[in-house]
């Protein structure tokens, strides 16, 4: 008990520690990439982390629980709040199937990451309210589904951020403001369609339910990220990638890599092909390893390999 004890007292005096460490942990995540999340959790020293932090607070009241859930490491708020802002539908439909109160083990409460009913301190959102402000209609077909799964349905009429307004108010403020200023209001719609039944309102008629799809981003990029977080995507040719054209493009940025000042090297939804032949294949793929060794760590993001490509 005394060692728990001294662990408890020394993160109360050191909980921006905790914050940094949970911050470099789910730094990487800027796309929908759910595996990102599972890769941090399967990492002891997280967990224990997350266990330490959790025995600071009360341990027997889920109210004033310590846990990632109600942490704010990113602009948008929590873990959660930053995916439902960004419409990252799949990594919240990872989260609501492990590590929500629901979800998450009762007897390791430190594993819940997000709890959609939760209202930040500062703006009073919940993660409701972040899918409705930005109109993430996949999202708030996910968290529905979680409301309804959980019967949750109840709390969200209840939900009210600081304007005292609910989620369903806000994004029908939104679909009103899109439409004054003549922009794709469809998404708002969606949004709007996804969470009224909890309102006992009727949906928005006229929108086309595959709109929804036209709010993911496809778009490949190469990134260089200094310690700091700030970030720089390189130019991409308008062809097919392969090891030969990546190099070509890291050789572009070859000051830059030498530097010392990039940290992180990330490959997002990047689809690699064979490059024209063996020879090119392999001598691409050293120069390729010459860059890597310049930072600290890579990372690949939603990327596409062909099995008989050097990389694999």
């Amino acid at each position: 008990a005394g060692v728990v004890g001294v662990a408890a007292n020394y993160f109360k005096s050191n909980i921006s520690l905790v914050y940094e460490y949970l911050s470099d942990a789910f730094q990487l995540l800027e796309e929908d990439d759910p595996q990102i999340i599972e890769v941090a959790m399967a990492n002891k020293s997280i967990v224990a982390l997350l266990q330490m932090y959790f025995e600071t607070g009360d341990t027997t009241n889920p109210v004033h629980f310590h846990t990632m859930a109600k942490i704010n490491l990113w602009p948008a708020g929590t873990l959660l709040h930053h995916c439902c802002e960004n419409g990252f539908a799949r990594c919240v439909e990872y989260l609501m199937a492990h590590h929500t109160p629901q979800a998450a083990p009762s007897d390791q409460p430190w594993l819940q990451l997000a709890d959609p009913c939760w209202l930040d301190k500062t703006w009073r959102n919940s993660a409701f309210h972040s899918t409705a402000w930005t109109g993430q209609a996949e999202v708030m077909l996910v968290l529905a589904k979680w409301a309804r799964d959980h019967n949750q349905g109840g709390k969200i009429r209840y939900l009210f951020d600081k304007k005292k307004q609910t989620p369903l108010d806000l994004v029908d403020a939104r679909l009103k403001k899109a439409k004054q200023r003549g922009l794709d209001a469809d998404k708002f719609k969606l949004t709007y369609n996804a969470l009224c039944p909890f309102f006992n309102q009727k949906p928005l008629p006229g929108v086309d339910k595959l709109a929804a799809s036209s709010q993911s981003s496809m778009v490949q990029s190469i990134v260089l990220m200094d310690s700091e977080d700030n970030r720089r995507a390189l130019k991409l040719p308008a062809e097919t990638l392969n090891m030969k054209s990546v190099v070509a493009i890291l050789e572009a940025a070859k000051d830059e890599l030498c530097s010392g000042r990039v940290d992180t090297l990330l490959f997002s939804r990047i689809e690699l092909q064979v490059a024209p032949s063996a020879a090119d294949e392999e001598s691409s793929m050293d120069v390729f390893l010459d860059f890597v060794r310049l930072c600290r760590r890579v990372a690949f993001i939603n990327c596409f390999v062909l099995p008989n490509t050097a990389i694999c």
